[in-house]
């Protein structure tokens, strides 16, 4: 990818079916929706690799993720019904554009044990049906034209795990034609369902959750759950209920937002993560530095394992910390109608991990930064984020000697300031001068944007 484009660049695929959905692309994937979670379907004697086409992530309203290879060869209609389960494809099929954004949230089901139980004999045989047809297409073979088998008498259950498994086939035969990486059949298929929600009134909870098979089971709402409501999300009918790590119900619910085409424009506000300084912003605004946070989840780990207790991640803290300063931005961003200017997540991935921590903070930052601002409609630019914290953004001299650990000195004009300050406002002054490039360049009807946050045709705000 070029140097200053977004991390995100649109991609339409055409197929027989249609010729409008749109793939959005990350580095080497294709997501249809822009739905960011996911199940993992385990095949024989292959790991989980996001550049492997035999990994199929699937699930209810989810994306189907294959090779780009794979995406220009599958057919819309395939990747639809592996992604949404059969019934739900073909309301999305009459459809051409994906208007609006999915996000999911997780709530845990309060059942009494005998609707626990009842919904727990729901999941087991919707795996089951799932793997069996699973087997009974994937013996077909690729060329096959696989037709719905009738289901009389066996239920619901049976009918979408029918659905669900003839999606998944084609979708892992269509992978297959594409990148040429062999199709296994499905060996294991996680503990899950449809289900449908509704609001709970006259009561202390605030929903009811029904799977198939079961009655209605209580469930409570929580905080990020609400925010998403607040700001204009619509909590959509279907849900999916699965089984937790310890046994426990688990709902995940699904919540819609509208939209938007995001406005270009140069007043930009820039933001880079260290260590030293969590997230440093080129408005001068500096977050708790991310180095006590690291040090406490160290020590807290190794007082676990001497008591022999479970191991829980040491990265928690830092992306909760890392999460609000990316709403934060967000949000400041928004009201003020300025682009948001992040670290080039590609060029990051592509990197050698340097440093204490490596990476993985700057790149789930600018990811969490992505997700929020397509919520709140707000353009995203992915700047190269090479020389920033080296380069003077006074004079322009840039040099390995002007840097001394935190701070940044000039050697040539003397300008003061902290490194990763001087990284920000650089990737604010680098971005804002391509920016008004873009702004002063005659657009047509065949010019395109690339955006990371909308299609290609976004608005672009004259400067």
């Amino acid at each position: 990818m070029c140097e200053g484009t977004p991390a995100s660049v649109e991609f339409r695929l055409r197929s027989r079916e249609t010729r409008s959905p749109r793939l959005t692309s990350g580095a080497n994937d294709f997501f249809l929706g822009g739905i960011d979670f996911f199940f993992l379907i385990v095949y024989p004697k292959v790991h989980d690799k996001s550049t492997q086409v035999t990994a199929i992530y699937m699930s209810p309203l989810r994306p189907c993720l294959v090779s780009a290879k794979a995406a220009k060869t599958a057919t819309v209609r395939e990747m639809q019904v592996a992604i949404l389960g059969g019934a739900q494809a073909m309301s999305v099929a009459k459809t051409s554009k994906f208007s609006r954004i999915t996000r999911a949230y997780t709530i845990k089901i309060e059942a009494n044990p005998g609707k626990a139980e009842e919904a727990r004999y729901c999941l087991y045989w919707y795996r089951a049906y799932t793997l069996e047809y699973c087997a009974k297409y994937f013996a077909q073979g690729p060329e096959t034209k696989r037709h719905a088998e009738s289901t009389a008498g066996l239920g619901w259950l049976a009918n979408q795990a029918q659905q669900r498994a003839r999606g998944i086939i084609n979708a892992g035969f269509a992978a297959e034609k594409g990148s040429g990486t062999p199709f296994r059949c499905p060996s294991d298929f996680p503990l899950l369902c449809d289900a449908t929600i509704q609001e709970a009134k006259g009561t202390t909870y605030t929903y009811w959750i029904k799977p198939p098979t079961c009655g209605w089971m209580p469930t409570r709402t929580h905080r990020a759950l609400k925010n998403a409501l607040r700001r204009g999300g619509k909590l959509r009918p279907t849900c999916e209920v699965r089984q937790g790590k310890r046994g426990s119900l688990l709902a995940r619910v699904f919540v819609e937002f509208p939209k938007v085409k995001p406005v270009l424009s140069a007043d930009v506000l820039a933001c880079d993560v260290g260590v030293n300084i969590g997230v440093a912003r080129s408005d001068g605004y500096k977050s708790k530095p991310l180095r006590p946070l690291l040090n406490q989840a160290t020590a807290r780990k190794g007082a676990r394992q001497k008591q022999r207790h479970r191991k829980k991640s040491s990265r928690t803290a830092v992306k909760q910390l890392l999460d609000r300063e990316a709403r934060k931005a967000v949000t400041l961003a928004a009201l003020g109608g300025k682009t948001l200017v992040i670290e080039n997540p590609q060029t990051l991935s592509n990197l050698k991990p340097l440093g204490s921590i490596g990476g993985w903070p700057r790149q789930h930052y600018g990811a969490r930064c992505l997700q929020i601002a397509e919520e709140m409609n707000v353009f995203v630019w992915s700047q190269h984020p090479a020389r920033s914290s080296i380069t003077c953004p006074a004079c322009g001299h840039c040099d390995k000697a002007n840097r001394r650990g935190e701070v940044f000195h000039c050697m040539a004009c003397g300008f003061h300031e902290h490194a990763d300050t001087v990284a920000s406002q650089n990737l604010a002054r680098w971005a804002r001068g391509k920016i008004r490039t873009i702004l002063r360049r005659p657009r047509n009807k065949h010019d395109t944007l690339h955006c990371s946050t909308a299609p290609s045709s976004g608005r672009v705000e004259k400067s």
